[in-house]
């Protein structure tokens, strides 16, 4: 996918990087997994014991469609700083009037813009006792609840909020095997994909010194899947 990289200059990357620091000090809440201490991993395995059906969603270009009056508004209501400061924090963290794809901040600065989406998706889940995950742009719904009118009131509120669904990545999966973040849920385990395990056949019998890296990080992530699924 071809993807416009917005790099703030070498004034604005260590303001940006000191503003990300801050922003990852303030506690998030537990649906948020794209934090530190966090993982994708770790996202699919709060998934493992739900019953039902998983639902997986996707927030369509998730920065450049978070404006900057959701940055201003963020200093501004949820920091409560005083409106000409919340107003030159947003200019400094924005480009063309949104979030930029290639800053440190924009992950968690995204999340903290759009948290009132967010809220309001999950207590649609927790009403209906379904259990939400975020890990950057993809959310994942697994419950008894989850289906077709689920999805929909989903897109009603998503829609609301200024952003759209990316209808190429709506998936429904049913209790048996399940997807989130690239990981298989099977018999409430996590599994590493057909797609993983195919990937590191196919680079057993390499020389290549590039492919050999790209191996043992595959490994190493297989690895991690594993203890994840037994530790927790």
């Amino acid at each position: 996918k071809t993807r416009n990289i917005e790099e703030p200059n070498f004034i604005l990357k260590p303001i940006h990087r000191k503003i990300h620091i801050l922003l990852s000090e303030i506690p998030t809440p537990d649906y948020l997994f794209s934090k530190k201490k966090s993982s994708c991993v770790l996202n699919a395995k709060a998934h493992a014991d739900c019953h039902g059906s998983t639902l997986n969603i996707d927030i369509e270009n998730f920065f450049p469609s978070t404006s900057r009056i959701r940055v201003q508004q963020f200093f501004g209501y949820f920091l409560q700083y005083p409106r000409d400061v919340a107003d030159f924090m947003a200019n400094i963290c924005t480009v063309n009037n949104h979030i930029p794809t290639g800053s440190p901040l924009s992950l968690m600065l995204a999340f903290w813009a759009n948290k009132p989406m967010f809220d309001e998706l999950n207590k649609l889940a927790a009403s209906r006792k379904i259990k939400m995950t975020i890990y950057v742009d993809d959310i994942s719904f697994t419950g008894v609840a989850v289906n077709d009118n689920f999805k929909n009131k989903v897109t009603e509120i998503v829609t609301r909020y200024s952003h759209s669904i990316n209808a190429d990545k709506v998936r429904f999966f049913g209790e048996k095997l399940r997807f989130i973040n690239g990981i298989a849920i099977s018999m409430h385990s996590l599994r590493p994909s057909n797609k993983l395990s195919k990937e590191i056949r196919s680079l057993k019998n390499i020389r290549d010194v590039h492919d050999a890296n790209t191996l043992g990080g595959k490994l190493t992530y297989m690895n991690y899947i594993k203890a994840i699924d037994l530790l927790y």
